[in-house]
């Protein structure tokens, strides 16, 4: 089956990043054989779209980013998500997806140690006998992470992201697009927020450092 599902982006854009997961813990309900683009057009035409970006299948989630620029040859005003697919579930089931802007520190990075704390929410209790019965939930994962040599643009960036989300709106982070310690960049592109509020140091001039938490979203 082939479907398209497309969006007014309101005004001309060039779009820095894309990402999209199914729900958490599952694997995206997309076939490997399959075909998924992304596609753009001034007008919400999807007959011969003048751009497409054929997307690279994962099983945990379709990203990709631009390294200059955006991920169109020009701004457009429409966005669309062509699926050809022929999956033994029947159905696509997406869990969230992000087309819009990208922000990377203009110098600096995440440091070591960097905490990957597991969490298990499920909660158990034990009958007078000792038999425990378990409430099964979801498990997430929350991310202790520094930044350093920051510049001062930087930090006001992330200041301004955290004014827009706080700690109660999701947003998508890259956390080791260089697989410095995980085996691909998919696996930690995740859907979360912020646990609390960043901190942020001083070093030097024009040198900071920023701590922060981030807790993967159910």
């Amino acid at each position: 089956s082939s479907d398209v599902c497309s969006s007014d982006l309101g005004i001309s854009t060039n779009p820095e990043g894309f990402a999209l997961v199914g729900p958490l813990n599952e694997p995206l309900k997309l076939s490997p054989s399959g075909v998924y683009k992304l596609q753009a057009n001034h007008t919400d035409n999807w007959d011969s779209p003048p751009f497409s970006l054929t997307l690279t299948y994962n099983d945990l989630c379709l990203f990709k980013a631009a390294s200059t620029g955006g991920l169109f040859d020009v701004p457009y005003r429409y966005a669309s998500l062509l699926f050809e697919d022929q999956n033994p579930f029947g159905y696509i089931e997406i869990g969230a997806l992000l087309l819009g802007n990208a922000f990377s520190p203009a110098r600096g990075g995440i440091v070591y140690p960097v905490g990957i704390n597991p969490i298990d929410r499920t909660q158990t209790v034990y009958s007078e006998g000792g038999s425990g019965f378990s409430d099964l939930r979801d498990p997430t994962t929350s991310y202790s992470l520094r930044w350093n040599a920051l510049k001062k643009e930087d930090c006001e960036a992330i200041e301004a992201y955290f004014r827009v989300y706080g700690t109660g709106i999701p947003f998508f982070a890259q956390l080791d697009s260089g697989m410095h310690f995980s085996s691909s960049v998919n696996m930690r592109l995740i859907l979360c927020k912020f646990a609390d509020e960043p901190k942020f140091t001083l070093t030097s001039h024009d040198y900071f450092s920023c701590d922060m938490v981030l807790r993967e979203e159910i």
